[in-house]
């Protein structure tokens, strides 16, 4: 109906961008569904290896009540205008009849509504899905850092134990810091236990993250796939629009 509307006023610059610019948006809910539809067997093993977070579940409600506050807006401006008896569509549209007669114009209003409602939940649902395996992919890379970061350290302090025992046994140690240690051992009623040396690293577990990481290098190799053409389709039509707007 939107493009109708366009083809119908090619002479009317406003109504002609108005029904261009329906017609985009409109088209990027269509090519986000098809990307899922081609993509879905990417997406069930992206999704197979990821949990839940207590963060993206407060992000989801954000944006739950942001789309269904935008849902109850647009209900309130079809309302108001039925009581007002105004006669006009928030979008751009034409209808192949008459809609303005005959009292066909508030069916007509409620079709385009749940129309435009239910293209809002749709484009709701995807993006809830994308940024959901975006961001617990994000969340597992940093997980991944801090577990190397804990080995890094471990690797630290073992060599640093090592190297102090060295330097004792081979008597490279200041003798003066040897003696006043020796002065407090004395004069202390129990003698302090050396700290314990830290877990060695195993080999289970470096392989263990090696793994880890070639599972996430190629979690990210799927999500590249998944959300490539989406992205990119969203942002050029979303960059055309600001500028025809513009114009």
């Amino acid at each position: 109906l939107g493009i109708n509307e366009l083809l119908s006023n090619l002479n009317d610059l406003d109504v002609l961008m108005g029904g261009m610019i329906i017609s985009l948006v409109f088209s990027i809910v269509v090519v986000k569904y098809l990307a899922i539809f081609w993509k879905r067997g990417e997406i069930a093993k992206v999704i197979s290896s990821q949990k839940s977070s207590s963060s993206f579940r407060k992000f989801q409600r954000m944006f739950t009540t942001i789309t269904f506050g935008t849902i109850i807006a647009n209900l309130g401006f079809v309302a108001w205008n039925l009581a007002h008896g105004i006669h006009i569509f928030t979008m751009p549209l034409k209808f192949p009849f008459d809609v303005f007669s005959n009292g066909l114009y508030p069916f007509a209003l409620f079709w385009a509504h749940s129309v435009q409602t239910f293209a809002i939940i749709l484009n709701f649902k995807f993006d809830i899905l994308t940024y959901k395996m975006i961001f617990c992919a994000s969340m597992e890379f940093r997980k991944l850092k801090d577990e190397f970061s804990n080995l890094k350290n471990k690797k630290l302090k073992k060599n640093g134990e090592k190297f102090t025992k060295v330097c004792r046994n081979q008597g490279k140690l200041d003798p003066s810091t040897s003696s006043q240690s020796t002065s407090i051992n004395l004069l202390s009623k129990h003698q302090q236990k050396p700290p314990p040396p830290p877990p060695p690293i195993s080999t289970e577990d470096l392989l263990f993250l090696l793994k880890r990481h070639c599972q996430l290098l190629e979690l990210a190799k799927h999500l590249k796939n998944i959300c490539q053409f989406p992205f990119f389709y969203n942002f050029a039509i979303n960059s055309f629009i600001i500028c025809s707007i513009a114009f």
